[in-house]
C-alpha cells in the first residue's frame, strides 16, 4: 500500500513540476533600432524597457540596434538622448512582447540631428586632437574638447550655430551651421 502512495505523490509532484514549465512565465525579445529620419544610427544610447515588476537596460551599437530579453508583457520603452545644450531628448513608447518571439521595434527620430566636426590643420589636412570647439548657438556658448581622430559629435536640435575652432593659441575663421530636423551633418573647420 506505501508503494502505491509513493507512485501516487511522485506522478502528482511530476505533474505539477510540467505544468509550471509549460505555464510558467516565457521570455521574449525587442530589437530595438534607433535612427535619424534620415536612416543615420543613433549609437551610445541607453534604452530602458520597464513595466511595474521589471526593468532591463542596454546601449544601442554603432548600427543604432540593441536587444533586451525580458518576460512577456506589456513596457514601456524610453531612452533620453543628451543634447548639445545639456537637455534631454525624450523618447517613449509602448511595447508589447510575446513569449518565444522578437519583438522589432523601429524609431525613427524626426527632431534631432547629429552633428560630426573635424578639426584639421589647414596646411597638412591632419586632424588635430585636443582641439578646443567652439558652438555658439541663441547667445549661448559650449566647448568640446576633440577626440584623437580630431572629431567631436554631439546631438542638436535644429537651428543655426556658429562654430570655431582652437588648437595651439591659434583659431579657425568662425563657421555657420544650419542644422535640419532628422538628419546627419559633417562639417570641418580648418585651423593654421
Amino acid at each position: 500500500m506505501r508503494t502505491k502512495y509513493k507512485y501516487i505523490i511522485l506522478l502528482a509532484l511530476a505533474m505539477i513540476l510540467f505544468t509550471g514549465c509549460i505555464f510558467g512565465k516565457k521570455n521574449g525579445s525587442v530589437l530595438v533600432k534607433m535612427e535619424l529620419a534620415d536612416g543615420t544610427p543613433l549609437q551610445g544610447i541607453e534604452v530602458t524597457l520597464a513595466n511595474d515588476k521589471t526593468s532591463v537596460k542596454g546601449k544601442t551599437d554603432n548600427k543604432g540596434a540593441v536587444k533586451l530579453d525580458v518576460v512577456q508583457g506589456e513596457y514601456t520603452l524610453s531612452a533620453n538622448i543628451g543634447l548639445l545644450d545639456k537637455s534631454e531628448h525624450k523618447i517613449t513608447q509602448k511595447v508589447v512582447v510575446k513569449a518565444d518571439d522578437v519583438t522589432n521595434v523601429t524609431i525613427k527620430d524626426e527632431v534631432l540631428s547629429l552633428v560630426t566636426v573635424e578639426v584639421v590643420q589647414t596646411t597638412t589636412g591632419n586632424p588635430i586632437w585636443k582641439s578646443t570647439l567652439t558652438v555658439v548657438n541663441e547667445e549661448k556658448s559650449y566647448q568640446f574638447a576633440t577626440d584623437t581622430t580630431g572629431k567631436v559629435f554631439f546631438y542638436a536640435k535644429a537651428g543655426t550655430y556658429q562654430l570655431k575652432a582652437e588648437a595651439l593659441s591659434v583659431k579657425s575663421e568662425a563657421k555657420e551651421l544650419v542644422i535640419t530636423s532628422g538628419s546627419s551633418t559633417e562639417i570641418k573647420l580648418s585651423v593654421q
